[in-house]
C-alpha cells in the first residue's frame, strides 16, 4: 500500500482563529490533497514534524511505500527526514 504523510503548521481545530495570518491557506491545500490521496492510499496527518519518521518507519516495517508532503512554504520544508519529502 502507499502511505501519504501530510503536515501543515495550521491545523483544522485552530483554523477559525488563524484566518488571515501567514500560512493559514496551507491548511486548505492540505485538506484538498488529503481528500484526493485517500482514494489511492492511506493518509496520515501529523501535528509535528517529529512524527513523520515515526509514521514512516512503521509503514516501511509493514511493507508500505511512504512519502511526506510538507504543505508549507518551500523554505520551511524539512530536509532532514528519512521519509522521502515533497
Amino acid at each position: 500500500m502507499t502511505c501519504f504523510i501530510l503536515f501543515s503548521e495550521i491545523r483544522g481545530n485552530e483554523i477559525g482563529s488563524k484566518l488571515g495570518l501567514p500560512q493559514y491557506s496551507y491548511f486548505f491545500v492540505l485538506k484538498g490533497f488529503a481528500d484526493v490521496l485517500r482514494s489511492i492510499g492511506a493518509v496520515y496527518v501529523v501535528d509535528k514534524i517529529e512524527e513523520v519518521d515515526l509514521v514512516y518507519d512503521r509503514s516501511v516495517e509493514n511493507g508500505d511505500q511512504c512519502v511526506f508532503l510538507s504543505v508549507t512554504p518551500p523554505n520551511l520544508a524539512p530536509i532532514h527526514l528519512r521519509c522521502p519529502t515533497v
